[in-house]
C-alpha cells in the first residue's frame, strides 16, 4: 500500500499527456499593414491537438494586438471548434477577418517599433499555446511627407449643419499622410450671395511640423452672422493634396424658428413609387393640413437636409384634405419623370404656415 500514490499517478499520466495542443500556425505568419490607416486581416489559425477517447474541444476567447509586451487593442471575438478525435492528432482550422483600426499602427509607430502583433491563445482545457501574426509598418517617419487623405467634419461628425445666426460652429480635420515635414494649410469659406461658383475667403492659416501619420487640425470658430448658405474647405498648399474636402452649413435668420418634427411611418428610407400604396405619418397638434413635397435629387446634393440646401423648389406638391394622415400617389407625382427624387411631409396651420416637416426619404421613379 506504500505505493498507491505513485501507482495511481503511473496510470493518471498517460490520460493527462494525451489531452494537450501541439501546435497553434497562423497564415500567413507576417503581412504588412499601413501606417495610420485602417485596414484588415484575415487569418487561417491551424491548431494541431494529441487525442484522447473523448471529442475535444478548442477555444480562443479573444485577440490582442500587441507591440512588444504591451496591449495595444483587443479583438473580443471568440473562436472555438469541437471535433472528434481519430489518430494520433486532431487538426482544427479557424478563419477569421479583422478589422484594425488605424490608431493601433500610428501608436505602434509612436512608440518606435516598426512592427506591432496579433496574437491568439488556444486552449483545450489542459493547455494552451499562443501564435502570432507579425505585422510590418508600411510607410514610415522618415522620408518626404506626403498626403494620402484629407478628411473634413463638423464636430458632431456631420457634412451639413443647420444653425440659427451668431451661433458657435466648428469642424475639423482629419489628415493621413507617410513621412515628415511641414505642413500647410488654410481654412476658407464661401459666404452667401455669391453667384456660380463658390468665391472663399481664408479663415486661418496653419503651419505644422508633423510626423506620424495622422494629424488632426481644428478649424476657428465659423461666421454665422449673416443667414444663407456657406461653404467651408480647408486646401492643404504643402505639399500637394488631393483635392479640398468641403461642407456645407446654412444659417437661418434670426426670427427663424425650427418646426417640429413629424415621424414618417412608411414608405421610410429609399422606396420605389411601384411599391409605395400610400404615404402614411404621425398626426400633429394644430395642424390644419398636410402637404407632401417632392424635390429633383440633384447629383450634387444627394443627401440635402432641410429646403434651404436645394437650390430649387419642389418639382411637385400634393395636398391634403385636412384631418388625413394617409395619401395615395397623385397622379401629378406618377406623371414625374424617371429618376430619384427626395420628398417629405409638411403641416400647416390655418394660415398656411408650416408648423412641422419630417426628414427628407427617397423616392425612385422607373
Amino acid at each position: 500500500m506504500r505505493n498507491l500514490p505513485a501507482v495511481i499517478l503511473l496510470i493518471l499520466l498517460p490520460w493527462w499527456s494525451q489531452a494537450a495542443i501541439l501546435s497553434v500556425t497562423p497564415s500567413p505568419a507576417s503581412s504588412n499593414m499601413p501606417l495610420a490607416q485602417a485596414s484588415s486581416l484575415t487569418v487561417r489559425w491551424t491548431v494541431v491537438r494529441d487525442n484522447s477517447n473523448f471529442s475535444p474541444t478548442v477555444t480562443s476567447p479573444q485577440g490582442l494586438f500587441t507591440v512588444g509586451s504591451t496591449t495595444l487593442a483587443s479583438n473580443p471575438r471568440s473562436l472555438s471548434q469541437t471535433r472528434p478525435g481519430t489518430g494520433a492528432t486532431t487538426t482544427f482550422t479557424f478563419i477569421e477577418t479583422v478589422q484594425i483600426p488605424s490608431s493601433i499602427s500610428y501608436r505602434a509607430r509612436k512608440s518606435g517599433q516598426a512592427s506591432f502583433q496579433y496574437r491568439r491563445t488556444f486552449n483545450d482545457g489542459y493547455g494552451a499555446i499562443t501564435g502570432t501574426v507579425n505585422l510590418r509598418i508600411a510607410g514610415g517617419l522618415s522620408g518626404p511627407l506626403r498626403i494620402s487623405r484629407v478628411s473634413v467634419r463638423f464636430s458632431d461628425d456631420s457634412v451639413e449643419r443647420l444653425v440659427k445666426r451668431n451661433s458657435r460652429l466648428q469642424a475639423y480635420a482629419l489628415i493621413n499622410f507617410t513621412g515628415t515635414g511641414r505642413l500647410a494649410a488654410v481654412w476658407e469659406v464661401a459666404h452667401p450671395g455669391t453667384s456660380g461658383d463658390p468665391v472663399y475667403t481664408p479663415l486661418q492659416l496653419v503651419r505644422r511640423q508633423v510626423s506620424g501619420g495622422l494629424v488632426t487640425l481644428t478649424s476657428p470658430a465659423l461666421p454665422t452672422r449673416a443667414s444663407g448658405i456657406h461653404y467651408l474647405r480647408l486646401r492643404v498648399t504643402e505639399p500637394a493634396s488631393p483635392g479640398a474636402p468641403v461642407l456645407r452649413y446654412f444659417v437661418l435668420q434670426q426670427a427663424a424658428t425650427e418646426p417640429a418634427p413629424i415621424t414618417v411611418v412608411s414608405p421610410r428610407g429609399t422606396a420605389r413609387l411601384a411599391d409605395v400604396r400610400a404615404f402614411r405619418w404621425q398626426p400633429v397638434d394644430g395642424a390644419a393640413a398636410y402637404r407632401l413635397a417632392f424635390y429633383r435629387q440633384a447629383a450634387s446634393h444627394p443627401g440635402a437636409m432641410h429646403d434651404a440646401l436645394h437650390h430649387e423648389k419642389p418639382v411637385a406638391e400634393q395636398e391634403i384634405e385636412p384631418g388625413h394622415t394617409r395619401a395615395t400617389p397623385a397622379p401629378i407625382v406618377r406623371r414625374l419623370p424617371a429618376g430619384r427624387y427626395q420628398w417629405r411631409v409638411l403641416a400647416l396651420d390655418k394660415n398656411g404656415d408650416v408648423i412641422a416637416r419630417s426628414r427628407l426619404h427617397t423616392l425612385i421613379l422607373p
